[in-house]
């Protein structure tokens, strides 16, 4: 090749080791290292094999919209965007499974999607926040046949891509050409922990249990997340070779139909190969009244604090009301590519989604939170403190999300932790309510976002009572207990420059 060159490229022996910035600089890595090529070749293959193994077998693929009213098909957190010309927040879709229902509900008997999915949640081995995803649905077909025909997609897959039957996985030995055993999920979970999913089972039981193994959870956590944080940390792990682990508890599987021979199961199946979970797939619930009755008490979790638990989605439990007909449907995503080639998801994607380099990150805006709290006015110690988270929580529910770099870390152990938003906040005393005041007029006149905290405020919860007192006083005869400035750094620590700091 012939080009203007100003960088010299890394050699391969002397080139670029450090991982992040070979994944963040991915062409250079591909212009130096012909493993990195054929990693990208073989995923071609990965997906072409899916694809030309479902239109063999007659299935209609199709492409659905990635905006979505009500997200659903998955336990995720999706994320937000705003549609200018609709003037309408959508979802960005975390599954393909509604549409696809929906085709079903049409008249369409067999169909597919491979398509981009996304999911607010933390980076690990096996998950990233976008990635490529598969779902098929068959009408007419059990769980049965699909168990079958699965099988035989994941031996022409891994035949395909690995030319091989055998495959490595973080130092086991994957042998896909034996048939795949079935275990089941009540009976693994009763030899692992000693509690039976068929009897009274309740929340606190299964926190009491993961207590005793040392198994981390939020208070939040209702029966079904916490039989799966549970389950991921003791039936899974004993999970090596291929095999399809069936009859999941209903509590976990807001889709599923249920298991006419045990109503606490549903109709499910998931391959489970070295602990990792390598696909979701059911006997397609398709009652309406049943649907919406697991919708509602997926909000009911929503609302106890479960951000991953299911919204209703109304226009899909209309549908279901016209009549869809009994299905099977199946999905995976690229993680099963990881998983064949040893690698981590991340690895596995050409341009994956990469912190910024600080250098970057510094030469943008920096922002500050100061909070400044009236310390000539009668306060005691609890009110200050309470004024000041007051003003924190209002700041933050007006910018939203925006003040977070991600939602969350994750520890060695997989574990979540929930990270503090990317700003500092500082906390400042000032000597009178007037000094605040003459503060929040300067503040706005700037466009600084400004939080405000009244003696109104402190002494009652009843919003109406703080409107009604507050509107029969002018603003000079306003007490302001503390006050939260946010905006650039330089120019609020500026703007805040004469207040001492809170001791």
């Amino acid at each position: 090749m012939l080009s203007k060159n100003i960088r010299p490229i890394p050699t391969e022996h002397f080139g670029i080791k450090d991982e992040e910035e070979l994944l963040r600089k991915r062409y250079l890595d591909l212009m130096t290292n012909e493993d990195t090529r054929e990693l990208f070749r073989k995923k071609n293959i990965f997906w072409q094999s899916v694809r030309n193994f479902l239109a063999k077998d007659g299935f209609l693929e199709v492409q659905n919209p990635v905006f979505e009213h009500t997200p659903g098909g998955a336990d995720a957190e999706p994320f937000i965007t705003h549609h200018n010309a609709l003037d309408q927040d959508f979802y960005m879709r975390i599954s393909l499974e509604l549409a696809l229902k929906r085709l079903l509900v049409g008249g369409y008997e067999k169909v597919f999607e491979i398509g981009r999915v996304f999911r607010n949640e933390g980076i690990d081995r096996h998950h990233l926040q976008e990635f490529d995803h598969m779902e098929f649905y068959a009408a007419y077909w059990d769980l049965q046949k699909g168990m079958e025909f699965s099988e035989k997609m994941y031996r022409e897959i891994v035949k395909n891509v690995a030319d091989s039957m055998i495959t490595e996985y973080e130092g086991a030995t994957i042998d896909w050409s034996k048939p795949f055993p079935i275990v089941d999920y009540f009976d693994a979970f009763k030899k692992e922990t000693g509690i039976d999913l068929s009897g009274e089972v309740s929340a606190e039981d299964l926190m009491k249990k993961a207590d005793e193994l040392g198994i981390k959870y939020e208070k939040t956590y209702g029966k079904g997340r916490m039989i799966d944080t549970v389950y991921k940390k003791t039936v899974r792990q004993k999970m090596i070779q291929p095999c399809f682990l069936v009859g999941h508890p209903i509590e976990v599987s807001p889709l599923a139909k249920k298991d006419p021979a045990n109503p606490n199961k549903v109709l499910r199946f998931q391959v489970v190969a070295g602990t990792a979970e390598l696909c979701n797939a059911f006997a397609e619930l398709n009652d309406p009244v049943d649907q919406k009755q697991r919708f509602e008490d997926q909000m009911k979790l929503r609302e106890a604090g479960d951000a991953e638990a299911q919204m209703i989605d109304e226009d899909f439990v209309e549908a279901l009301e016209y009549g869809m007909p009994p299905a099977f449907g199946f999905g995976f995503s690229e993680r099963f590519f990881s998983f064949i080639m040893n690698k981590s998801v991340r690895e596995c994607v050409i341009f994956p989604p990469m912190k910024e380099r600080e250098s970057v990150i510094n030469n943008k805006e920096s922002k500050i939170a100061v909070a400044i709290i009236n310390n000539g006015a009668k306060m005691e110690p609890w009110q200050k403190m309470n004024a000041i988270a007051h003003l924190n929580a209002a700041f933050a529910a007006r910018k939203g999300r925006e003040l977070f770099l991600q939602d969350e870390i994750i520890t060695k152990d997989e574990e979540k932790i929930k990270l503090n938003i990317k700003h500092a906040i500082m906390i400042k005393e000032g000597s009178s309510g007037k000094e605040l005041l003459a503060l929040v007029k300067e503040a706005k006149e700037n466009g600084y976002e400004v939080a405000e905290f009244t003696r109104e405020m402190i002494e009652t919860t009843n919003d109406k009572i703080v409107v009604e007192k507050t509107k029969e006083k002018v603003l000079n005869e306003v007490e302001y207990l503390g006050v939260l400035v946010f905006g650039n750094k330089k120019e609020v620590e500026k703007l805040t420059e004469k207040f001492p700091l809170a001791k």
